[in-house]
């Protein structure tokens, strides 16, 4: 048993066998001990095999050994595997769904159904990154995203992120409270800033909060863990003004920060497809 902690899988599963074998051999050891002790001429080895109902007796406790070791051996890998199995989907739903999430929805999966909920939500995304990646190949383009989002990650992942949302060279992160929302943008501006300046490229930053619905969207076959409403659209939209290095904010997320940053300018933006302006606040990232 000690053995088997640190050989490979392969000679550990052999060891197994060998382990159900030696379990039940002892049995017939016992056995030869007491005819021993109480039969003359039964002392030996030799003396014991004699008798082929002792020889059939050892043979066949000797065979059951190999089989509940092979049993064993079959219920040990298909155990390993399903761990295996267990670790990769959790992996994969922690992608779509996200920690905090994932974590709620294993203890209540009523968490996923929709329901309207206040949030405050999050979009950035790299200026001239279209015209940039035209320039470029496909896997140069990749490489520079997976770049951007491992980086960017750094910064959702100690927050109260509820959705994370990857597409292209977009981030939306869905927050409960604007405060950590607010504190986010600012790291990710600060921790993706010197990744995208190598590239020439620099991002804007939109928040807005605000009444949306959240849960599982889509058809009988295939659903995703979403947020939809005009709170979503309007903070795309705001994202969609802010300058490169600048980070906007709406009248509704100033209200609700603990403490309002210094040095805010006031403007007034035409989102597409809204009918009135938008009043938001501009904050210099000064990175």
């Amino acid at each position: 048993q000690s053995l088997q902690l640190y050989l490979p899988d392969k000679f550990a599963r052999f060891l197994l066998i060998l382990e159900s074998i030696v379990k039940v051999s002892i049995v017939p050891v016992m056995y030869w001990i007491f005819s021993a002790l109480t039969e003359a001429g039964n002392d030996s080895f030799q003396a014991f095999f004699a008798e082929p109902s002792h020889l059939f007796l050892t043979l066949t406790t000797l065979l059951m050994g190999f089989m509940l070791g092979m049993a064993r051996r079959g219920e040990v890998v298909s155990l390993r595997l399903l761990r295996e199995t267990s670790q990769q989907l959790r992996c994969y739903s922690e992608w779509l769904l996200g920690k905090h999430m994932l974590a709620l929805a294993v203890d209540d999966p009523s968490r996923l159904s929709l329901a309207r909920q206040e949030r405050t939500v999050l979009f950035m995304d790299i200026r001239g990154f279209t015209r940039w990646s035209e320039a470029q190949t496909p896997e140069q383009v990749v490489t520079m995203l997976n770049a951007y989002c491992e980086t960017a990650e750094q910064c959702w992942q100690t927050s109260d992120a509820i959705k994370v949302k990857l597409t292209g060279d977009e981030i939306m992160i869905v927050f409960q409270h604007a405060d950590n929302a607010f504190a986010t943008a600012q790291c990710l501006a600060q921790a993706t800033s010197q990744l995208l300046k190598s590239y020439q490229l620099a991002a804007g930053i939109g928040l807005h909060c605000g009444a949306l619905v959240e849960g599982l969207i889509g058809s009988q076959a295939f659903k995703t863990y979403d947020v939809i409403g005009d709170t979503v659209n309007t903070a795309k939209r705001i994202c969609d003004n802010a300058k490169p290095h600048e980070l906007l904010i709406s009248e509704q997320v100033l209200h609700n920060l603990t403490q309002p940053p210094n040095g805010m300018q006031q403007r007034s933006i035409q989102a597409k497809g809204k009918v009135e302006p938008l009043t938001v606040f501009a904050i210099e990232l000064g990175v």
